[in-house]
């Protein structure tokens, strides 16, 4: 008789979570929601949702939760 032991798929590493400012670069590179030349980050943001772009929530969050911070405002 043969003895059949069941173990578990090995855990599959996730990628780390991008840091608040890695996110908003990723926003400042994504040309759907318009130029960002001369503008603060904020102002692209509420631009683009004016214009119906949808752009993220979770972009809106971090710049009111940083919003006295030079580095995440950018212009």
């Amino acid at each position: 008789m043969a003895l059949c032991l069941l173990s578990s798929p090995p855990a599959v590493a996730r990628p780390p979570e991008p840091s608040p400012l890695d996110k908003l670069i990723q926003f400042d590179l994504d040309w759907r929601f318009g130029p960002c030349t001369g503008i603060t980050r904020l102002e692209r943001w509420r631009r683009a949702e004016e214009l119906g772009l949808t752009p993220p929530k979770n972009i809106r969050d971090i710049l009111t939760a940083h919003h006295a911070e030079a580095q995440y405002q950018c212009k």
